[in-house]
């Protein structure tokens, strides 16, 4: 299936496991996870139990992936922080434009939910804390997208999954020392690089 929505060999990018209902603003995927080529980046959204509407259901708006991407100021598709207010504003105005209504994914344990990288979604209000949404969601790039931005690619049951290191828990020790290895990373090089121009052995 995600062979034929791709037109190639999927790459597994990464997967995100959820106890609950994420209240997400509405958003497209392409803006934090962008591919290459506009239509390579497909979603897997796979319910683990019953979703009931207290715990917060996904939202989607059916047909808002025919909206063309937004392009930010620096002329990428891949988002600026400062102009998120903007994209907002600017894919609200599309939705009342193209007629647009969103709809609710009452899941059933083990349905799963397919979504083009452009589909407008986000998460509704959760109205019961104490109800989980179990679920786990799977983001996949083309082959073709990921060799050419030099991906490691693995092979697996007829595509792949991207080989890359562990990504830091933000306030885990790992996270502390990547952000500060990078400082001593340059502050060496610029060390080196100062010997060197004003004649030292390195």
């Amino acid at each position: 299936m995600l062979q034929r929505l791709l037109g190639e060999r999927p790459a597994l990018c990464n997967s995100l496991s959820l106890e609950y209902g994420t209240e997400q603003p509405d958003h497209v995927d392409s803006l934090f996870m962008t591919p290459r080529t506009p239509s390579h980046l497909v979603a897997a959204w796979v319910a683990l139990e019953d979703c009931t509407p207290e715990s917060g259901l996904l939202r989607y708006w059916p047909g808002s992936h025919r909206i063309r991407p937004y392009v930010f100021s620096n002329g990428e598709r891949h988002f600026l922080p400062g102009e998120l207010g903007t994209w907002t504003a600017w894919m609200q105005d599309q939705v009342r434009q193209h007629g647009l209504q969103s709809e609710l994914f009452r899941a059933r344990k083990g349905d799963v939910f397919i979504w083009n990288a452009q589909l407008l979604h986000g998460g509704s209000p959760i109205a019961d804390r104490g109800r989980t949404r179990r679920s786990v969601v799977f983001h996949y790039f083309s082959e073709s997208d990921c060799r050419a931005m030099g991906y490691r690619l693995v092979p697996e049951s007829g595509g792949f999954w991207i080989r890359r290191s562990r990504q830091p828990i933000p306030g885990s020790l790992n996270a502390w020392l990547r952000k500060h290895a990078g400082r001593t990373v340059r502050h060496l090089r610029a060390l080196f690089a100062h010997r060197n121009g004003s004649g030292n052995p390195s």
